[in-house]
């Protein structure tokens, strides 16, 4: 079967057991339209007028190819906008060194997408908006101005603030370091996940990971202190304001099937990055799930497993009152990062 398998076995086994089967979804069987006769589609812009864009998805058929890893917080972001709009993709390992695929993207980071016209992207949420405009159907973006505006804040501060929680929660909280270890070996030694070992396998796994568990401690200790500002002693509060939004969350999901309403948008997709890739397959974060918003298990499902038909944004262009809390953290955080940019 030529069909690209969409993976939906996580590994972790935290998902409801009707979620493991592969998905397959067939490649359209059609050559690239080159023509100028593109149709067009409608779409609200930022002032609320009614425009006309180009309906570029019948120009790109074939598969993506998504460079990254299953643990890493923006490729499951990505992946979750694929998924959602039923694009055609193939998912590849790729670590953060150097490749072809590295010189061609501009960047070690990950993921990278490689297109179909044999284009290299990357950073997640150029792509995601890349892939909304080719392939409108099932839109991640809300049509309404004030809603899109609430999507892109809450994305960001989803990217730039819920990094530094999931840094911290793998990295600088004792035994989760050595749990990656192992995780990674029982993948690329033995080419199974660590909960599918039986208890030899397990048992000598385990001890193979101490010394690189002990390693990555240290190194990516340092690494989140540098590139997220997540130290052992500046990130003693991020379980306090993580653990409010968990509630926060909670509370509004109990009258929302997602964060606008009955359609999932963006910034579902950038959490929902976030909670594949770590919350809910680390343990200190996902304890804390389990004791104070368990329902968001269910609701990251969700956004995983999109139903064909969401229901509708929420009526009139408006942002439910659920979201004060999250106004104001979005607000305190901003407030921190300028402190700190003017010392």
């Amino acid at each position: 079967d030529p069909s690209p398998v969409i993976p939906s076995d996580l590994s972790f086994g935290y998902l409801s057991a009707e979620l493991k089967s592969p998905v397959k979804i067939p490649i359209p069987d059609q050559g690239l339209n080159r023509g100028l006769d593109v149709p067009v589609r409608l779409e609200i812009d930022s002032c609320n007028n009614a425009v006309q864009r180009p309906n570029l998805s019948h120009m790109f058929p074939g598969h993506y190819v998504l460079h990254g890893d299953d643990n890493s917080f923006f490729t499951r972001k990505v992946e979750a906008v694929l998924r959602h709009k039923r694009i055609p993709y193939l998912s590849k390992s790729r670590s953060m060194g150097q490749d072809e695929i590295s010189a061609r993207a501009g960047s070690h980071a990950i993921p990278a997408l490689h297109t179909p016209e044999d284009w290299v992207l990357r950073d997640s949420t150029p792509i995601a908006l890349l892939l909304d405009q080719r392939f409108p159907g099932r839109s991640i973006l809300p049509p309404t101005p004030v809603q899109r505006i609430a999507c892109r804040l809450f994305e960001d501060w989803v990217d730039e603030w819920f990094t530094r929680a999931a840094m911290y929660t793998r990295w600088e909280i004792p035994g989760t370091p050595e749990l990656m270890a192992q995780r990674a070996l029982a993948k690329n030694v033995l080419g199974r996940p660590l909960d599918e070992l039986g208890d030899g396998e397990r048992a000598a796994v385990e001890k193979s990971a101490r010394p690189l568990g002990a390693m990555l401690y240290t190194f990516m200790g340092r690494f989140t202190g540098e590139r997220v500002a997540s130290t052992r002693e500046t990130g003693a509060d991020i379980p306090l304001w993580f653990e409010a939004f968990l509630v926060n969350l909670a509370r509004h999901l109990d009258d929302h099937e997602f964060l606008l309403g009955g359609a999932p948008s963006l910034a579902d997709f950038a959490f929902t990055g976030g909670a594949i890739a770590h919350f809910l397959c680390d343990p200190f974060p996902r304890a804390m799930i389990d004791k104070v918003a368990p329902t968001l298990v269910r609701y990251v499902e969700r956004c995983w497993e999109t139903p064909e038909q969401s229901t509708a944004w929420a009526a009139d262009d408006s942002i439910p009152e659920t979201w004060a809390p999250f106004w104001a953290e979005m607000a305190r955080g901003n407030a921190s990062d300028a402190e700190c940019a003017v010392d």
